[in-house]
């Protein structure tokens, strides 16, 4: 991995040099896209596109987590409401942060990013990776965002603390099941990790995403467990802004007419 400057770093996000990229959610029953994920990108001057692995571990070492989410969330729920004025009709975009976001901040800078933007701040969507940790600054942060009416997912569930104890503690509503368990393992094992996530997501309210849906049969199979929306190259690859209209407009239950 190359290591990265603090100037470097911050050069990226307070210059022109981030970009965002997007993966379409389908509801599978009715073969809608009604979500997307948003990936970090930088466009390094001397090395080109930069996919947010090569260099996400280093932005908290800089100090720059909250620089980088302000961007990311501002830029996102741009991105949303000019898609929506081109009548794409999606519901909400979600972005990953770093546990060093979860914070008392994070609501506050999710919701102006919203109201920034001219959307209710039920249009975004805040992923809670497997690094967080499930203390009390953490469970304040998803309280806060929740009474902002910022949506709380968590992201590849079963890895990590916070998993379980944020089902008790927390109202969430998005439970993401890995690519792990879709696409790489589809034994009996997998299949009662995926039933076993439907069934706690579903009794506290929240929808079930299955990531890493690659052909019909895996979606006949994560839909016949109880998942509800799907995230995977069936449908989509992951796009440009300016692509993501296209994208969704070709989406149909099956697939894509592309």
């Amino acid at each position: 991995m190359t290591d990265f400057t603090v100037d470097e770093l911050r050069r990226a996000v307070e210059g022109d040099e981030l970009v965002l990229m997007f993966h379409p959610q389908v509801d599978m029953r009715t073969g809608r896209a009604v979500a997307v994920e948003a990936g970090l990108r930088w466009h390094h001057p001397k090395l080109g596109l930069l996919h947010a692995l090569a260099f996400v571990d280093a932005v908290p070492l800089a100090g720059l987590a909250d620089a980088y989410m302000v961007w990311i969330l501002r830029s996102a729920a741009r991105e949303l409401a000019r898609w929506n004025a081109a009548g794409v009709g999606i519901e909400h975009v979600s972005v990953n942060t770093w546990p060093e976001n979860l914070g008392r901040d994070l609501a506050d800078r999710a919701v102006a990013a919203a109201v920034e933007a001219r959307l209710d701040p039920s249009a975004l969507e805040i992923e809670l990776t497997p690094a967080a940790r499930l203390d009390e600054a953490t469970i304040d942060c998803v309280k806060r965002l929740r009474r902002g009416k910022v949506r709380v997912a968590l992201d590849e569930f079963g890895d990590g603390e916070l998993r379980l104890g944020a089902l008790r503690d927390v109202t969430i509503d998005v439970i993401k099941v890995p690519m792990t368990y879709v696409r790489d393992s589809q034994g009996p094992f997998a299949d009662a990790v995926i039933r076993s996530a439907v069934e706690m997501a579903h009794a506290v309210g929240a929808l079930v995403v299955a990531e890493g849906v690659e052909t019909i049969a895996m979606r006949d199979r994560v839909l016949r467990l109880g998942c509800d929306i799907g995230q995977g190259y069936l449908w989509s690859r992951v796009v440009a802004s300016d692509d993501v209209k296209r994208a969704v407009d070709a989406i149909v239950i099956d697939g894509s007419t592309l």
